[in-house]
């Protein structure tokens, strides 16, 4: 941001919107479009999709692709406090564990701090935050009319920040006027951002 807008730090709500990260997952590497490289990955495959391929994220509880908050370059894969993430899913069934996260950043477990997009269960999302040490906050439940088809693509789009907002497949399904906390720049370091799992690396999404 503040190469993008030439001071520092942006003011609040002046920083100039950008795209932080933008994965395709055509890469045997798992290199997103900007360069990142993972730090951590286990159980994660490419197989085809609608366009390209897609990773997919096993049943092994384990299954997990982990990249640094702030790439080496210093540029942030993601805004904590607001942004929107969106992306396109299929599960290959249920979760072996729930809460399962699309994404997840923060200590393992919530311990002490939590970031994360997840099926609560089969029919659920929600979208849960907790700062260093405060009690966790539900910032947004969804509740599906039926679980995430696992023959058809589905796109989930979540805006987040001072109000949050989710749609399914370009429908809005909910919404919350609920500011979002988010965890510390330690912890954001320490354990990086996770896709299709939690920074315990215990409970994963199972899908594409």
């Amino acid at each position: 941001q503040t190469y993008v807008d030439g001071a520092f730090p942006p003011v609040g709500g002046t920083a100039a919107p950008c795209r932080l990260g933008y994965w395709r997952f055509d890469s045997p590497t798992l290199m997103a479009e900007q360069g990142q490289i993972p730090i951590s990955q286990y159980g994660v495959t490419l197989v085809p999709s609608w366009s390209g391929t897609a990773a997919k994220f096993g049943a092994n509880s384990a299954s997990q692709l982990t990249y640094s908050d702030v790439g080496s370059n210093g540029w942030a894969n993601i805004n904590c406090k607001q942004g929107c993430v969106r992306f396109w899913f299929k599960p290959n069934g249920a979760a072996s564990t729930y809460p399962a996260p699309f994404f997840y950043m923060g200590s393992p477990n919530g311990s002490n701090s939590e970031w994360t997009l997840e099926e609560s269960s089969a029919s659920v999302i929600q979208f849960v935050t907790k700062t260093n040490g405060f009690q966790a906050q539900t910032n947004l439940t969804a509740t599906l009319s039926q679980p995430l088809s696992s023959t058809n693509w589905t796109q989930i789009v979540l805006n987040y920040g001072l109000t949050n907002y989710l749609y399914i497949n370009g429908v809005p399904v909910t919404n919350l006027p609920s500011p979002v906390s988010c965890p510390g720049a330690t912890d954001r370091a320490s354990y990086g951002m996770v896709i299709g799992n939690n920074t315990a690396h215990n409970s994963s999404i199972n899908g594409q």
